[in-house]
């Protein structure tokens, strides 16, 4: 079986599996590569062992209403692949549109960007900022050297500034787009249509250049995602599998830890272990319909007696980092 994208199938768990079947071999070698798996950071998160340890779990019929109405949240920040959080905004209200889940989402989000946009130029205007940073980014500053024939005497003359040119205006104004993304800078000129383009484009150069102004959008923005992925993150877990781990990636894009959905897929693989004993009421059973069984140390096996005496319902194991990708993690 081959995954170039190292997607699992949620819907059946067996699908994801990849058996090999050795007539002659050492039984200690082959332990020792299935501890090398496992203990591996590179191995994308999965479950080894022989066909004696290694099981597929289904979700327990009993706890239908347990799954349907479980409504819990987690914590995950990936190690890499973070995006400013404007990008982030504005994939996500984009996604949200093309998603009808609210088809206005992308318009109201690029007004609420644009507002601050105005309010970022007015207190560069305001402060006295503006001027000076247009002028170091707009202009160039020559200085005449002159050296005579002949002799080691040099002279210079004052400084003249040149205005730069409508194609260097034009350079400039596609690298600040660059810096915010998603064609902000060529929406915001079409919001200020009705005025004169190389002032709007001015704006976006100087807002682009000064360091505290986009520092202030990001945390803007940041905080306009938050609100936009908690309202819809009901919606967003009745989408298919495919659409869910767009949104899953635009949140685990940030830099800090975001709230996500906890939800659980519809089989896992276990690992039994050879002292795994029976439990009853776990959420997940195996699915040729025998006991549940999984190994517990004395504290963890007390802990779930004592819980199940205390009037829990049901209980779930869960498994470590590497070898699970829909573990309950806590900030």
């Amino acid at each position: 079986m081959r995954t170039p994208l190292a997607r699992r199938v949620e819907s059946d768990a067996e699908l994801n599996n990849v058996a090999l079947y050795l007539p002659f071999f050492d039984e200690e070698s082959v332990k020792s590569v299935e501890e090398a798996l496992r203990d591996s950071e590179a191995i994308i998160p999965s479950e080894t062992g022989n066909h004696n340890q290694l099981v597929t779990l289904k979700r327990e019929p009993a706890f239908v209403d347990v799954f349907s109405d479980m409504d819990l949240i987690t914590y995950r920040v990936d190690a890499a692949g973070k995006q400013p959080s404007l990008r982030r905004l504005m994939a996500l209200a984009r996604a949200l549109t093309q998603d009808m889940i609210a088809p206005q989402s992308r318009q109201s989000t690029l007004k609420k960007v644009f507002d601050e946009f105005d309010k970022e130029v007015s207190a560069l205007r305001d402060s006295g900022q503006f001027d000076s940073i247009a002028k170091a980014v707009k202009a160039l500053a020559l200085r005449t050297l002159t050296i005579e024939y002949g002799t080691d005497t040099a002279s210079t003359a004052d400084a003249e500034t040149v205005e730069l040119s409508e194609y260097d205006l034009n350079n400039l104004f596609e690298r600040a787009g660059k810096i915010l993304g998603g064609d902000l800078h060529k929406d915001y000129l079409v919001r200020h249509a009705k005025r004169d383009y190389d002032v709007v484009k001015t704006e976006i150069i100087v807002m682009a250049s000064d360091n505290a102004s986009m520092e202030r959008l990001e945390s803007f923005s940041d905080k306009l995602f938050n609100e936009l992925y908690d309202y819809h993150k009901t919606a967003l877990r009745k989408l298919k599998e495919e659409r869910r781990d767009v949104y899953k990636r635009m949140a685990q894009s940030s830099a800090s830890p975001i709230l996500l959905s906890w939800d659980l897929p519809q089989a896992i693989d276990f690992s039994v272990g050879e002292d795994g004993k029976v439990y009853e009421s776990h959420l997940f059973v195996p699915e040729d319909g025998t006991a549940f069984k999984a190994s517990l140390n004395d504290w963890e096996s007390g802990v779930v007696k004592e819980e199940m005496k205390n009037g829990a319902v049901a209980w779930l194991r869960t498994l470590t980092a590497k070898s699970s990708r829909w573990r309950f993690r806590m900030k």
